[in-house]
């Protein structure tokens, strides 16, 4: 990813401003539907069903977008509010394994709290393929 950012920021043909770390995450965006069909066939491959919601495009999606892709110049542009607030916490009930209750206001201003639970399967040391007993 690294070579491909230098790549992009000497050759810059989007046009995008700053630095490689931001960059970086400014090109991260090109991949989002790659990003979300591996992250299904990874969860196809632990035994997850096809229509499970974990699997569900649009939860994968809030994963992808969820975190330093935030930051990004094209989240906010791409994204009302109420969807950025549901990406990022939905993003911090998977990282965290915890509920996450926020409120926001609806067009005649009334408050609703809206309650996102983590959907997956928690991976620690224990059951993760990745992180060695």
């Amino acid at each position: 990813m690294q070579a491909y950012t230098k790549y992009q920021a000497n050759n810059n043909p989007q046009g995008l401003i700053g630095t490689l770390q931001v960059l970086d995450h400014q090109y991260m965006t090109i991949f989002v539907d790659d990003m979300i069909h591996t992250l299904k066939t990874v969860g196809l491959n632990m035994g997850y069903q096809e229509n499970s919601p974990q699997l569900f495009d649009s939860y994968l999606k809030d994963l992808v977008w969820s975190g330093s892709l935030e930051e990004t110049t094209l989240f906010g542009t791409t994204f009302i509010f109420a969807e950025q607030e549901r990406i990022h916490y939905r993003g911090l009930a998977e990282l965290k394994n915890m509920d996450f209750t926020y409120q926001f206001y609806d067009e005649n201003g009334i408050p609703n709290a809206i309650t996102i639970q983590p959907q997956s399967n928690v991976i620690n040391n224990s059951n993760s393929p990745c992180f060695p007993n």
